[in-house]
């Protein structure tokens, strides 16, 4: 890929991220979605690294709080996970 289409490519991407601010995609998921952008190269443990740093976890509505860590990872890196979730009082 040629440094020009890179450079249009990335213009369009920095578009579609700002695109998705507009329609309540949380800062967090498009802070992660141009930082993998940008670390192409990256491996995926790193990738995976960040990106649990970026997107720490869901935010429920209910205002409980996250018991643990190890299904949120496990949902990241499978798709699938188990959230143990205590209410907050």
């Amino acid at each position: 890929m040629s440094s020009s289409s890179f450079s249009e490519l990335e213009r369009n991407f920095r578009a579609y991220a700002e695109y998705l601010r507009t329609i309540s995609v949380p800062d967090e998921v498009i802070d992660g979605i141009v930082w993998v952008a940008e670390h192409r190269e990256a491996t995926r443990l790193d990738k995976e690294r960040e990106l649990l740093t970026l997107v720490p976890g869901p935010d429920f509505p209910t205002g409980g709080f996250i018991v643990g860590r190890a299904g949120i990872v496990q949902a990241y890196r499978t798709g699938r996970g188990s959230i143990t979730m205590r209410a907050r009082t």
